[in-house]
């Protein structure tokens, strides 16, 4: 199924994650920055997760699914990234099911990435198992890092977490080549580092 056109494409892997998955899906579709579109990628799950999947579909014309048979989360955000390049998005943005979007994360980063021209933003995030935290302000100011610190701040200092779900990507700036690594840990890591070298 194809995904409508949109400038920012949001890629959600799924697998196995009916349990979280329509906090997450709520949460993406509430962004308030309207121009976007969502690729659900079900991996191969066995429980509800493909239902979820298109029950949202058919009722937000924003978000399409993908179903592959299980290959990895890797493999599914590479489809995913494939379904955004063939529309024509101009920027990615990841999303795991088990996470939750704040209102205004697509905004933030969109503002950022337009304010210095660079092709790739990110920001914080907070970690929970069941209590959602108090949702905050998003930032009012942009860090700029500029060669070689954005490396530093991806490996060195872990200042820029290596996560690709708290990022806005340029879509010119990733390749499915940086996605399907077939790493089954820090993969995240891996894609960050090649496209990160290929930003400025």
């Amino acid at each position: 199924m194809s995904a409508p056109a949109c400038t920012i494409a949001v890629i959600v892997p799924v697998h196995n994650a009916a349990r979280y998955l329509p906090d997450c899906l709520e949460s993406i579709a509430a962004q308030q920055f309207d121009d976007f579109c969502c690729i659900l990628v079900d991996d191969g799950s066995q429980d509800e997760s493909p239902v979820l999947c298109d029950n949202m579909a058919a009722g937000d014309a924003r978000f399409t699914v993908i179903h592959q048979p299980q290959r990895g989360v890797s493999a599914a955000r590479t489809a995913g990234l494939r379904c955004a390049l063939e529309i024509g998005a101009g920027w990615i943005a990841f999303c795991d099911a088990d996470d939750l979007y704040h209102p205004a994360f697509l905004a933030t980063l969109y503002k950022a990435v337009q304010e210095t021209g660079l092709p790739l933003a990110c920001c914080r995030y907070d970690t929970f198992a069941d209590a959602v935290p108090a949702e905050a302000a998003p930032p009012a100011a942009v860090k700029r890092l500029d060669g070689p610190a954005h490396l530093d701040a991806l490996l060195h200092d872990h200042a820029v977490d290596y996560g690709l779900w708290n990022k806005l990507y340029a879509a010119a700036l990733l390749t499915p080549a940086m996605l399907d690594n077939d790493l089954a840990y820090n993969e995240d890591l891996l894609a960050n580092w090649q496209a990160f070298c290929a930003a400025p």
